[in-house]
Parts: C-alpha cells; sequence; structure tokens
C-alpha cells in the first residue's frame, strides 16, 4: 500500500491441517509440572490419582508420541510487516529512503507449544516435532538508502 511519500507491505503466513508432536508438554507430564495435572479446587470424589495420567509408549531417556501430545499446529503468523518513507533528496543531493523492518510480529495459533511452526529434528530426520526448539525470534531492523 501506498500513501504519498509512505509505503506499507505486510506478509502473513501460515500452515492449515498440521499435526506437532508436543514433547515438551510431554515432559512437563512425565515431571509432574503441567498444569493440567493439578488437583487444587477439585472435590475427593473427582480428583484423578497420579497413575490416571500414565504415559504409554515411554521407554528409556526416549518419549515416542501418542495421541495425547500429537495436537494441532494450525497457524497464521504475522511474518514481516514494512514501512518506508520516501526522504527526498537531502541537501539537494540524491534521492533518500528510510525503511524500518519487522519480523515475527504475532502468531495466532491454539497450539500448546512455544511455535507452531517446528523445524527438522535432528539425525532423526523428524519433521513436525516440537522437541524444546526456540520459537523464531521478533526481530526489527532499519536501513537508510540513497540514489544518485
Amino acid at each position: 500500500m501506498r500513501w504519498r511519500r509512505l509505503s506499507l507491505s505486510a506478509l502473513l503466513s501460515g500452515a492449515i491441517g498440521r499435526d506437532v508432536w508436543n514433547v515438551g508438554r510431554q515432559y512437563q507430564y512425565l515431571s509432574g509440572l503441567s498444569e493440567d495435572l493439578d488437583q487444587r479446587g477439585t472435590a475427593v470424589e473427582t480428583a484423578k490419582p497420579v497413575g490416571y495420567y500414565g504415559l504409554p509408549g515411554l521407554s528409556g531417556p526416549y518419549y515416542y508420541p501418542n495421541s495425547h501430545f500429537v495436537e494441532s499446529a494450525s497457524y497464521a503468523r504475522l511474518r514481516e510487516v514494512a514501512v518506508s518513507w520516501d526522504l527526498g533528496p537531502i541537501g539537494s543531493l540524491g534521492a533518500w529512503n528510510l525503511c524500518v523492518t519487522a519480523r515475527n510480529l504475532a502468531t495466532f495459533a491454539s497450539y500448546h507449544g512455544f511455535d507452531p511452526e517446528v523445524p527438522y529434528w535432528g539425525e532423526t530426520g523428524l519433521n513436525g516435532v516440537d522437541a524444546f526448539a526456540y520459537p523464531q525470534m521478533r526481530t526489527v531492523g532499519a536501513s537508510l538508502s540513497v540514489r544518485f
């Protein structure tokens, strides 16, 4: 979009119908740290014992996916917004332009992990595994350019 000497552009991206194995959430269950396991305020008749939340598919130091921890990772992300201003000539020299760009501003998802857009996971070759990867950083940058 352009108005006089100011221009604005935005990029929205996403995925629909994607499933991700949320290893971080599974680890919270194993260590008893998940808020899903909290029984405070629950009547004695309806409280669940710790064994109720047993995790099938656990073997050794590795976790294996089960349907409870594979969740929908459909999302929409405001990937980039750029605002540019044509300054015109400064001191009768050139045509100057100032641009500010922000990336990964917002993610819209019902996913429980850090980031529904998880990368390829190491040597195992698994795709769609959220195994404690950091989410994409939110960054802001600026540029000043001139044409002579």
